[in-house]
Parts: structure tokens; sequence; C-alpha cells
């Protein structure tokens, strides 16, 4: 399959987040404001450690280290933090409101974990397929801040080794 000569931007991509519930509960994150990074990014997940002799470089050594897992961030605007029925952000991290069965993707036992998809539109824009990044485990953090308009930040570090992109 021949690589896209289209460029993508912020409005051809989704966020959604799902648990490890079966089936997993999902929710497309709203209005968010495309500002998405994935951080951390390598070819085998891992830090490199890189051994000098007295600062000869004929004599560096460089190593694979201790697993480095990828991060990013993301935000969106808030239109509400939390509702018994309706479908929030906040609730789907913080597992209140309509998502407080929801289920971490690590199981029972371990910090609350989700799964995060991201998907950039391909067939519609002429590609042979749509293309994603899932960032497995991921352990999300977020902040508000007030403003115009209020945004909900968020803040992640992926604990299931790198994404894997399609």
């Amino acid at each position: 399959m021949a690589a896209s000569t289209l460029k993508k931007h912020l409005f051809d991509s989704t966020i959604t987040l799902s648990d490890g519930d079966t089936p997993a509960n999902t929710l497309e994150i709203p209005f968010t404001v495309g500002d998405l990074t994935i951080d951390n990014l390598s070819d085998d997940g891992r830090a490199h450690n890189i051994y000098d002799s007295k600062g000869r470089l004929s004599e560096r050594v460089v190593r694979p280290g201790e697993l480095e897992n990828p991060s990013g961030s993301f935000s969106c605007q808030i239109a509400d933090f939390s509702d018994a029925t309706n479908e929030t952000a906040l609730d789907f991290l913080m597992k209140t409101g309509s998502f407080a069965s929801n289920v971490g993707t690590l199981g029972t036992g371990q910090s609350y974990t989700l799964n995060i998809l991201i998907s950039v539109a391909g067939v519609s824009l002429g590609d042979p397929a749509e293309h994603t990044a899932l960032i497995p485990h991921a352990r999300i953090k977020t902040a508000f801040a007030e403003g115009e308009p209020n945004t909900l930040s968020f803040s992640y570090e992926g604990l299931g080794g790198m994404p894997t992109f399609t």
C-alpha cells in the first residue's frame, strides 16, 4: 500500500478512550482542540545509556537501558464536569457519574488505566484505509482551567509499551 500524499491536520482526527470492560465502555472526547502529542517514541521502547571513557568519542558505548513509556497530552473544551446520565470526559477519567462502573484495562487490583485510540481519517480523504494509533494501558491525569472556554488538559503515560500504528 502506498503512503498517503495528503497531509492530515487537526480536523481529521478523533480521540477515543476505552476501558477494560467486556464489551468496552468508550467515549470519543468531545470538543478537542487539536493539540494531541505522543512523546518518547522509539524503536525498542528503551532509554539508551551512554558510557564514555574520559570523554573520548572513539571509546563511547551506547547500550539499551530501562524501559521508557510513551507519554503525551491533549485537551478539550468543557461543557460540564459530571452528569449521572450524560457522558463527560471527566466522568470517564474519574470513574464517576455515568461511568462509575468503568473497569481499568490492567484488571482488578491495579491502577485505573484506559486505552487511547487516535483515529485519523483516511478513506474519506482518498487513502485506502483509516489510520490509527493505539496507546494501551494509559494512566491519564487531568487538569481544569477556567477561561474562554473552560478546558480540561490531559497528560498520559502509556504503560503497555509502544503504541501500535496502522
